[in-house]
């Protein structure tokens, strides 16, 4: 998992609720899922606040994504965060706190 300055900035500001989904696409040669968990802005436009590819979709895997941006991004808290991710076949987990 990586995160530009930017992208650290996007999740400080707007990080209290975080989009989280794999997306299982032939991205490289070993078809790991690809992470990139995003943000609402105060415009309501969607910002992208890490990146990453993983070996798993799993909920071990979204905690593992969320304990990585929070250690890259000194300025947001665990217990101020709310995760809404998906699942295989969509499904939506809510309430999902790291």
């Amino acid at each position: 998992v990586w995160m530009t300055p930017a992208m650290r900035r996007s999740f400080e500001l707007y990080g209290d609720v975080l989009f989280l989904d794999m997306m299982k696409r032939k991205t490289n040669s070993q078809e790991w899922p690809y992470v990139g968990p995003i943000v609402l802005n105060g415009n309501k436009k969607i910002e992208v606040a890490a990146e990453g590819i993983l070996v798993t979709e799993s909920l071990d895997a979204y905690d593992f994504v969320v304990t990585a941006m929070l250690e890259m991004a000194h300025k947001r808290k665990k217990e101020d965060i709310k995760v809404i991710c998906g699942m295989e076949f969509s499904e939506v987990v809510a309430c999902f706190n790291p």
